[in-house]
């Protein structure tokens, strides 16, 4: 047993200094390797800051055309509450005063058909 503990001393007096220097070498191409998708992340991230800049301009601007479109729509739905209530109203105004209305009517048709009538004033006038 101590001559497997010596050979695995030896062994590993020989191996280990290999196999650190392994591991280094896989640490720094790690490193190397982390180091240049930081940067790329970093590139990455100022075109997104740029993006957003891109949108939050163009959102502001859309944001001016919702609100005249709202405006405008706001004109169009008064326009036709306003309509709405015109013609309710002109609608019971004449449906409460239709005979009132009708006789006005017929007064001035029979008004109309009915000849005119001279006077002895009115020919003395002409004449």
């Amino acid at each position: 047993m101590d001559a497997f503990f010596n050979s695995l001393s030896e062994i590993s007096v020989i191996f280990l200094p290999i196999l650190g220097a392994m591991v280094l070498i896989f640490l720094l191409f790690l490193f190397y390797r982390l180091y240049f998708m930081m940067k790329k992340v970093d590139l990455l991230l100022d075109h997104v800051d740029r993006t957003m800049n891109v949108v939050d301009q163009e959102l502001s601007e859309l944001k001016t055309s919702i609100e005249v479109l709202s405006g405008v729509a706001k004109g169009v739905m008064y326009v036709q509450s306003f309509t709405k209530h015109s013609l309710m109203t002109a609608t019971v105004y004449l449906a409460e005063h239709f005979e009132f209305i009708k006789q006005w009517f017929q007064d001035i048709f029979d008004k109309k058909s009915e000849p005119e009538v001279q006077t002895e004033a009115d020919e003395e006038k002409a004449a």
